[in-house]
């Protein structure tokens, strides 16, 4: 998000307000206020919102934000709201999905720009591009890659949006999944009835990229 708001800045863009969550990012903080952009909680900029007390923009973006944006708000801004979604749409909705596309053993990743309505990641699709896994990514590394791929993309847009050129716009085809945090919580869980190679998956999909893997490996052949 710094990076996205500092290049918008940088290319002359008028950011009229960010919005962040409760607690925020103190770093986001730091930056909104070097650059004279007022700063709103998401609660409050809702509240602003319902009194018309927040200035009309052309198009609002969000970029790891994590809450579902009300339909008041969608259409407050007259359904201009456009998101950056880490990920394939519409194969991994919501959060943890590269954890799961290690879990799922597929061989691509991608990025996705969508518009925003009123449930997770449904939206139309503005642009998605896919990239291959090599057999040595881990969260890690797809996240570096997916991050980069969703700057690529919001540079495209945004080259659009200054040029006058219309934003292409799919529908979302009515199939892949929507992962929950309780989703994420639930499939990590190693119980004493997983069988070996799926006790290797969740701990290569959920564990490894947090610990040095001699250890995990050492755990999981003492769980065997």
């Amino acid at each position: 998000m710094n990076l996205f708001v500092n290049y918008l800045n940088e290319i002359g863009l008028d950011i009229s307000f960010v919005v962040c969550k409760e607690q925020g990012d103190i770093i986001l903080k730091k930056l909104c206020h070097n650059l004279n952009i007022e700063i709103f909680d998401y609660d409050t900029f809702e509240h602003l919102v319902l009194e018309s007390k927040i200035p009309k923009v052309d198009y609002a973006f969000s970029w790891n934000f994590g809450r579902l944006i009300s339909k008041k708000v969608i259409n407050y801004f007259d359904g201009n709201i456009i998101n950056f979604h880490p990920g394939p749409l519409p194969e991994y909705k919501g959060v943890f999905g590269i954890n799961f596309a290690i879990y799922d053993q597929i061989d691509y990743w991608g990025a996705t720009v969508h518009f925003v309505d009123e449930k997770f990641d449904n939206g139309n699709i503005i642009y998605c591009e896919k990239f291959k896994l090599d057999i040595e990514d881990d969260v890690n590394s797809i996240q570096e890659k997916t991050q980069n791929q969703l700057y690529y993309l919001a540079v495209k847009v945004i080259n659009n949006i200054k040029n006058e050129i219309p934003l292409p716009i799919e529908k979302q085809d009515n199939y892949g999944k929507y992962i929950s945090r309780k989703d994420f919580e639930q499939k990590k869980k190693i119980c004493m009835n997983d069988k070996n190679q799926e006790i290797d998956k969740k701990i290569d999909a959920f564990f490894i990229h947090l610990m040095k893997e001699p250890m995990w490996r050492l755990m999981v052949s003492i769980i065997h």
